[in-house]
């Protein structure tokens, strides 16, 4: 559920260029310079409310996450403020990754954690009582409910990212943050979310940094498709994570092969022994059978899907041309 006023007072906003004015009888969202945009949008009109919504909307919503959330207990620790703060992250040797999909907000493999910079239009009061206060009900209370959860789960976390003034400069420096602010000014106003309790956020921000591997692992139990994002874009990359696994296994049966070869060159009456050995030598070729037919098959599903891509994108720019112009597709 929603608050039912904005989170934080007029006095600490960050965003002073929106104001809300009374036009024709209705509270409309108005600039206070020439440029009449949506801050960090100039290409979307104030005036164009349905379309700021669906930006918002888009901007926001974790509905993957969501879906897997009574499982991410799976995936991460279950608890929101399990969120290293900035420099921390640079500590354990991460690079920040700017993402502007809010599915991948603090989700990290390997030396990257991906983190959405803070919208400038979300450092606005007017925008919030405008487009976040649940007491203005326009549309869908529900809907509005769920968006409402997400932005404050969305805000909540910075206030685990940033905790220092170190964090406030590498939040700056990696452009997290709008740089007009200062690090006094900008805690005070973060901190407005600090107390935000996991029953107003969505079910999403119930947990702080997920594992982009571990998601990618349950993603075809928990959403039925083959991942949840992919972290690899190249075929040599795709086979290179299992080296590693498979050169482990592999150095394992050599050396027990090898035993066993010196133990039957001894000739020893240990009749078991050498049963054994010629079980585990047969099912050591199986497995190695199976292992090359498994990337030659992951290899063929990897190809056919792209050729599947392929073909559908062919047939959508044969019947819809001038989408298909619009998308580069012809």
């Amino acid at each position: 559920m929603g608050l039912a006023a904005v989170p934080f007072s007029h006095e600490i906003e960050l965003c002073p260029e929106l104001q809300l004015r009374e036009i024709e009888g209705q509270k409309r969202l108005v600039s206070t310079t020439k440029l009449l945009r949506l801050p960090g949008h100039p290409g979307i009109p104030l005036a164009a409310e349905p379309e700021v919504r669906n930006l918002l909307e888009r901007e926001m919503m974790t509905p993957d996450l969501n879906r897997m959330a009574p499982h991410l207990w799976l995936v991460a620790k279950p608890s929101s403020d399990h969120c290293n703060p900035l420099h921390e992250q640079v500590v354990r040797g991460r690079n920040i990754v700017i993402t502007e999909n809010p599915e991948l907000h603090l989700c990290w493999f390997d030396s990257r954690v991906f983190i959405k910079p803070i919208p400038r239009y979300l450092l606005s009061w007017a925008f919030w009582r405008h487009y976040l206060n649940d007491s203005d009900a326009d549309s869908d209370p529900k809907e509005k409910g769920r968006l409402i959860e997400a932005v404050l789960g969305y805000m909540r976390s910075y206030s685990f990212l940033v905790r220092h003034e170190s964090d406030y400069r590498i939040a700056v420096k990696e452009h997290l943050i709008p740089v007009t602010t200062t690090y006094e000014d900008f805690m005070i106003f973060i901190s407005s979310f600090a107390e935000i309790q996991d029953s107003q956020v969505s079910p999403r921000y119930r947990f702080g940094e997920l594992r982009l591997r571990r998601l990618n692992m349950w993603a075809p139990v928990l959403l039925k498709r083959t991942n949840f994002h992919k972290i690899v874009w190249q075929y040599g990359d795709y086979l290179a994570q299992y080296y590693a696994p498979y050169l482990f296994f592999f150095s394992i049966f050599s050396v027990v092969l090898s035993a066993m070869q010196v133990g039957v060159g001894a000739k020893t009456d240990w009749q078991l022994f050498y049963g054994v050995s010629a079980w585990f030598s047969v099912a050591t070729l199986a497995v190695v059978c199976l292992v090359i037919l498994g990337i030659i098959g992951d290899f063929a599903l990897l190809s056919s899907r792209e050729v599947v891509y392929a073909i559908k994108q062919k047939f959508f720019a044969r019947e819809n041309p001038s989408k298909a112009s619009r998308r580069g597709l012809v």
